[in-house]
């Protein structure tokens, strides 16, 4: 049964149940069709009537009548575009600080330093004696491994002349090793703390040290890979009174995910409430499993209760987001819409969360618009310019040398002003080094709080080949594949700011007739070709069908691992993140939808995705042709019933 929520058929003689209507209106926007049956036959009366006056509408919120609330199905549709190179940074304050000669000259010095070529790099050194990277570049020479042994007068000359440079501390542990002993005094450091980051969802890890534990583990695992619940139950069951408190937790737990995954809701809830009781951190995740395995059952009161309970136990801001966005669904499910309003603005309190900007959706608000893009002031950079180091991190920028020159911001944040660390984090905006803002941002004297946009960096990287997906979605990806991160190389060879696996590479280059050398994706506009080439092949495969939650979680989890996935969502793109078997892979879909909508804030770009998403409706990728979300609803005999956006095309697919 589907409810079509118009608000042009309300008639003024049903006013006296008008708040109800409002509290379910404004409850429908956040789910799927399918969700509010419970509330159906109480609307559906008033639907049938004549249209509200301006006055009576005026009665209800801002934000709840907009077409794109009510009417759940009007997402639009999308020709595809063509994608630009993005400049949210421009700023004419910076200039050159190299001539054309300079920068060609630089290059090739410190490329011969790179290659070992020792000869080459010295001769360009004494040539330029006071350039404004030579004594940058002595350092690297003197410490570059296998480079000429340094007479100890060039060391400690160098270090005289200029105190401020990144490896003073390196060619400290040099001159001692050379027997000189009063060196100059360098600047004192700066304390910089770890700040708050943007949220997590936290991924819980076996690490017990535990002899029985580990033990038990060795049986079980094997069991819980093979979907064999019942087994590693029975296991579980003969081996509790030998397991510690907070491991009898997690496994009950682990078994509860393991029968929800295979369908077995009573056994999930079972396991789940045993596991609520414990000890240890994997109790909210059992609330999780219970409150979920609740909504499979349709108990919607219980699930409401065990979802209050993630959102009140958890000290992590993605899950009491999530734990007070599915208490609201619960609520509506439950009939009870009179609950859903507090509970999506307690959500959408934490802004920068997946469920949190889900509810600020939800509930009509303007989406935090406190989001700007990062901008470096003449100001700014008159009084940094002062320091040397900030000239030399322009330079190295100048030659490509990135990473020298993200390595000399952060040293200037360790040795400068406090007062000057948002600039810092500004510079570093402008100059493209998203390594050096993300540092800078988690980075900083204690009391420093970087203002939201700087956590999301856009660089002004592209791939060779132009953009052909939305260059924000590659930056959702870049951010939290390896906080970009150039040369990021995982334990399992994935490399680059897209860590891209040498097989995905070779798959990839040999769709387009290509070779590769694998180093080579160490290089930004290689990883982001290869990046972006990857996820259009996902997203024209059968196993994604061009949904973009399926082309996120592929990118994580692999193709293949789609299609053994039970279907537990029942049309629900919510329910499938949270039914993705995977904890990190859920947690990476949620992660980079939440960074994908933050960079569209950034830059005032309406969101899709996000508006199809807070409808209950599927995103599809964006620039497909035709409709931007459909409807599913896996229930039906035939199959996906695809509701076109527009409300009035449907079709049976």
């Amino acid at each position: 049964m589907e409810t079509q929520m118009r608000p042009t058929k309300c008639k003024v003689n049903y006013r006296q149940r008008f708040s109800k209507v409002k509290q379910c209106l404004q409850a429908a926007c956040v789910f799927s069709t399918g969700f509010i049956i419970a509330c159906s036959q109480l609307i559906s009366p008033i639907l049938a009537a004549a249209p509200m006056t301006n006055k009576e509408l005026s009665i209800i919120e801002p934000g709840f009548l907009s077409d794109s609330d009510i009417v759940l199905d009007a997402v639009g549709t999308t020709t595809p575009p063509e994608f630009s190179p993005i400049n949210v940074n421009a700023s004419e304050n910076v200039k050159d600080v190299l001539s054309s000669s300079e920068i060609q000259g630089y290059r090739a010095c410190f490329s011969a330093i790179h290659h070992g070529n020792w000869q080459v790099a010295q001769q360009w050194i004494s040539a330029n004696p006071n350039g404004l990277l030579t004594n940058y570049a002595k350092a690297e020479l003197y410490l570059a491994k296998a480079s000429p042994k340094v007479n100890s007068d060039d060391i400690l000359d160098l270090i005289q002349k200029s105190p401020y440079l990144p490896q003073n501390e390196a060619l400290e542990r040099l001159a001692h090793s050379n027997g000189i002993k009063n060196l100059p005094h360098l600047p004192e450091k700066n304390n910089l703390i770890f700040l708050t980051g943007s949220p997590q969802r936290p991924v819980n890890h076996h690490n017990s040290n535990n002899h029985s534990a580990m033990l038990f583990e060795s049986k079980a695992l094997p069991l819980i890979k093979a979907d064999d619940a019942d087994r590693a139950e029975n296991l579980f069951q003969d081996s509790q009174q030998n397991l510690p408190d907070d491991i009898k937790t997690e496994w009950a737990q682990r078994i509860a995910w393991s029968y929800y995954l295979n369908g077995n809701d009573d056994a999930a809830r079972r396991l789940a409430i045993q596991a609520e009781n414990g000890t240890g951190t994997w109790r909210t995740d059992a609330s999780w499993v219970e409150a979920l395995a609740d909504w499979q059952k349709e108990d919607f009161t219980a699930a409401m209760q065990a979802f209050s309970r993630v959102a009140s136990y958890s000290d992590n801001r993605e899950m009491k987001a999530a734990g007070l966005f599915w208490e609201a669904r619960a609520a509506m499910a439950s009939g009870h819409p009179e609950y859903t309003q507090n509970l999506l603005r307690s959500a959408s309190h934490m802004p920068e969360t997946f469920y949190g900007i889900l509810a600020e959706k939800a509930l009509g608000k303007t989406i935090n618009t406190s989001i700007r893009p990062v901008a470096l002031s003449a100001d700014e950079l008159k009084r940094l310019t002062t320091q040397p180091n900030i000239p030399i991190a322009i330079a190295l920028n100048q030659i490509g040398e990135y990473q020298l020159a993200s390595e000399t911001l952060k040293h200037q944040a360790r040795v400068g002003e406090f007062k000057d660390h948002n600039s810092l984090i500004h510079l570093a905006s402008y100059l493209h080094l998203p390594e050096a803002q993300l540092w800078l941002a988690h980075h900083g004297p204690a009391g420093f709080a970087a203002d939201v946009e700087a956590r999301y960096p856009s660089p002004n990287w592209a791939p060779a080949s132009g953009w052909h997906v939305d260059p924000y979605l590659v930056y959702a990806h870049a951010l939290q594949e390896s906080q970009f991160r150039s040369r990021a190389v995982s334990n399992k060879g994935a490399r680059g700011v897209m860590q891209i696996t040498p097989a995905t590479a070779r798959l990839v280059a040999k769709q387009h007739a290509t070779n590769i050398d694998i180093e080579d994706l160490d290089k930004p506009t290689v990883s982001f070709e290869y990046g972006q080439a990857y996820i259009e092949w996902l997203r024209d495969t059968s196993y994604t069908g061009g949904l973009l939650p399926k082309v996120i979680a592929a990118y994580n989890a692999g193709p293949a691992a789609l299609p053994r996935w039970k279907d537990r969502d029942h049309g629900d793109p919510l329910l499938f993140i949270e039914s993705i078997p995977y904890a990190e892979t859920r947690a990476y879909v949620a992660t980079v939808l939440r960074n994908y909508w933050i960079y569209q804030q950034k830059t005032a770009t309406s969101s899709q995705s996000l508006n199809a998403m807070a409808q209950g409706m599927w995103p599809k990728f964006p620039g497909m042709p035709g409709q931007n979300a459909i409807r599913l609803n896996n229930k039906t005999k035939e199959g996906a019933r695809v509701v076109a956006s527009n409300n009035t095309a449907k079709q049976v697919m």
